[in-house]
Formats: structure tokens, sequence, C-alpha cells
């Protein structure tokens, strides 16, 4: 379940480029987006997944995430 909306969304061209041409990519952007709604940060250091919590409760703070799978680049 989303802890918050994701808005407005856009991609760079080489994740857009990537997208088009990988459906496996575009499953793992999705589900990526997926957990970073939910508030999953992925490969974050604790320190930077303790400010996503404090930017939520602020309600005006960005939030950042990371994401790997196997044999697809890092986003």
């Amino acid at each position: 379940m989303p802890k918050f909306r994701l808005g407005r969304m856009i991609l760079t061209r080489g994740v857009n480029d990537m997208v088009a041409e990988s459906s496996e990519f575009a499953k793992f952007v999705m589900d990526s987006l997926r957990r970073h709604a939910s508030g999953d940060w992925g490969n974050m250091c604790a320190e930077d997944k303790a400010e996503n919590e404090l930017a939520l409760q602020a309600g005006n703070l960005r939030l950042l995430s990371a994401y790997e799978h196997d044999g697809l680049p890092k986003i």
C-alpha cells in the first residue's frame, strides 16, 4: 500500500529508451516505483532511509531511493 502519492514522474532519456527496448527493464522500473511509493527505499544507507522518513513527516522534502536487479542497471 502506498505511503504517499508519487505525483509527476519524469524519466531521463536513457531510462526512457531502455524502457522502450526492454520489457524486463520496464517491469523493473515499475516495480521500483511501487517499492518507492510504499516506503521501501531499496539500497540506501540507514541514515538516508531515516532522512526519507523525516521528509515524509515534514511533507515538503525530497525522497531518495535506489534499486538493483541482476543484469540490469541500478536505478
